[in-house]
């Protein structure tokens, strides 16, 4: 099946790619599964860009860098005798190499690196902030979990926030493009688009495997049984195995809520006991945090709230809404259920 739509996506690489030559970006790629990410570098790297791509695997670190040490090899065959200690001696030559050569350096599901070395955020961000403007090329990080990528590039703890220079969001195909993908089957779009939108939206990989079992123009019926019901169906596991990759290692609780919910629960607190957790919700006052520094340190607006406790306090320190928090996690809050604790130093109270 041939490659459809992303011109946009296309012409932004192509941006980066040019102004690449003469300084460094670090370009985070992210976008659902299936959506089409790999394909679209694959298809930007046969224009004729010097790249290199790199899968993150879940594996251990030791085969993981002789799997990217043999990569490597490929274009520096002197490398094939090589071994890296680490991810650090490994990121530190593609910096010695972008010193030398402008690069496009791929890594996909970029995430995996949580599980398994952490340290390679540390790493890439000491390397980027020392050299960054003495390198040339661009590092590309791919991530098919976005709350964890969020997390890594948006995290104000994270080592890598604010250090993406660009940003692709990569979103399914629109009408139009699946309505291109039916013509090119030889189906009338306007009659065949609702029911294949409705069932695959605008994933490209579910449009690949119906080309690949040849389920254009079959009956619908058999289009559901062959790809969702059979045994070993290749989509029978396929919302699962998103809600998982999302949701983490917590998602047993995710699913057992869903449940409870498709049973017909609609209060919180019966969800919740249904599940066997307790919900409750804390309302803070006004609390110090970075976000508000500018105003502690103004003195009128620092009176204005002093005005409003009975303490006098201005602000409540991050620890005391903490404080409260591990308490309705705890164990001495079994029993408290569906209850919104206000800790506001008495704002609420006068």
């Amino acid at each position: 099946m041939r490659f459809y739509d992303r011109e946009r996506e296309l012409a932004k690489l192509r941006e980066i790619a040019s102004l690449s030559r003469d300084s460094s970006h670090l370009v985070v790629i992210t976008g659902r599964r299936r959506v089409g990410k790999t394909e679209l570098i694959r298809r930007f790297a046969a224009e004729g860009e010097e790249a290199l791509y790199f899968f993150v695997s879940r594996k251990k670190p030791r085969i993981l860098l002789e799997e990217f040490r043999d990569l490597v090899a490929v274009r520096y065959p002197l490398l094939k005798r090589a071994t890296f200690s680490g991810f650090d001696d490994f990121f530190r030559f593609l910096f010695d190499v972008m010193k030398e050569r402008p690069l496009f350096v791929v890594f996909d599901e970029f995430q995996n690196f949580l599980h398994v070395d952490p340290s390679v955020f540390s790493t890439m961000q000491d390397l980027w902030d020392r050299q960054k403007d003495s390198i040339k090329g661009a590092f590309v990080c791919i991530g098919s979990v976005q709350t964890l990528m969020r997390d890594i590039f948006e995290g104000r703890k994270e080592p890598l926030f604010g250090r993406a220079t660009a940003r692709l969001y990569l979103e399914p195909l629109p009408p139009d493009s699946v309505g291109e993908i039916l013509s090119d089957h030889r189906l009338a779009a306007a009659r065949h688009l609702p029911f294949f939108f409705t069932l695959f939206g605008g994933v490209p990989k579910y449009y690949f495997l119906l080309d690949r079992y040849r389920l254009f123009g079959k009956p619908r019926e058999e289009i559901v049984r062959k790809l969702f019901c059979e045994a070993d169906a290749p989509l029978q596991n396929e919302g699962r195995e998103l809600l998982i990759e999302e949701f983490g290692k917590n998602y047993h609780l995710y699913f057992s809520i869903l449940q409870v919910i498709a049973g017909g629960e609609t209060q919180m607190a019966r969800i919740a006991d249904g599940v066997g957790i307790n919900v409750n919700s804390i309302s803070p006052g006004n609390t110090a945090t970075p976000l508000n520094e500018h105003l502690q340190r103004d003195p009128e607006f620092v009176r204005l709230m002093q005005s409003y406790t009975p303490t006098g306090r201005a602000y409540l320190s991050t620890d005391e809404v903490a404080g409260a928090a591990v308490f309705l996690a705890s164990e001495d809050a079994r029993a408290i259920h569906g209850v919104d604790l206000i800790v506001d130093d008495g704002w609420c109270a006068m």
